[in-house]
């Protein structure tokens, strides 16, 4: 089959990111169909990816699907990817890797399976529309700026075995009003949720034994936080106008 003809069969009503090279690289896959690859049009519209030469992610609507074979997501995979509308990792994967998924502004939900046990640092970062995050048990460590920016964001899920929340994780989520963190959790880093001007009700488990600097400064809608006797609070870590209450 000649490559042209493999495009108009396959993926004439798709588009392809213009450095889909780089990315397969970046996913740590090699590409064994040079041919086939160097025909694909570059467009602006981002909605599928191509691996050993077949199509592992794959959208007709903004709406991804993944190859299940693929067990992570490496540096910068989808970074700026703005067709895609919905995410959901496929089970087997177990590492999102940092600026994954950073400045895809079209993003409005995830789904994070329990396969999954590190969000690196920036992975969804300034995802402008997201409104629904929800992760699974088996993620362990939310790092630094992993959903910060993400205006639009009005519920996230954080499972039982997250145990530490990094620095600015939830930064400028302008959008999120309640958010619950679970037991497991032992640490809020600095500036975690500072800027969530929504956020109005916090609940922090008594496993919690440090709050960062500024974790819930600017969030001004929050008027009073339960704390856990033993845990330490840092510098200017919820509002002055915040009543903090030790249990």
């Amino acid at each position: 089959m000649e490559p042209n003809d493999f495009y108009n069969e396959h993926f004439s009503n798709l588009c392809c990111y213009e450095d889909y090279l780089m990315r397969i690289d970046l996913l740590g896959k090699k590409h064994n169909d040079n041919d086939v690859l160097d025909s694909l049009p570059k467009c602006d519209e981002h909605r599928f990816i191509i691996v050993d030469g077949e199509i592992v992610w794959i959208s007709h609507n903004g709406e991804m699907v993944a190859n299940p074979d693929i067990t992570s997501i490496s540096y910068r995979a989808f970074a700026y990817c703005y067709g895609i509308r919905k995410v959901v990792i496929p089970k087997g994967v177990t590492f999102i890797g940092d600026f994954a998924f950073e400045g895809c502004c079209g993003l409005k939900s995830v789904t994070i399976p329990n396969s999954v046990t590190s969000i690196g640092e920036y992975a969804f970062y300034d995802c402008k529309l997201l409104k629904s995050v929800v992760i699974h048990d088996g993620v362990k460590v939310i790092k630094s700026d992993a959903f910060a920016g993400c205006e639009m964001l009005k519920s996230v899920i954080i499972p039982n075995s997250v145990t530490r929340i990094v620095d600015y994780a939830f930064y400028n989520c302008y959008g999120l009003k309640s958010i619950e963190i679970p037991a497991g959790v032992t640490s809020i880093g600095s500036w975690a949720f500072s800027g969530c001007e929504g956020l109005s009700s916090v609940t922090i488990s008594s496993s919690v034994t440090d709050i960062g600097d500024w974790a819930f400064s600017a969030c001004d809608n929050l008027k009073s936080v339960k704390v856990p006797i033993r845990c330490k609070i840092g510098w200017n870590a919820f509002p002055k106008n915040c009543e903090v209450i030790r249990y």
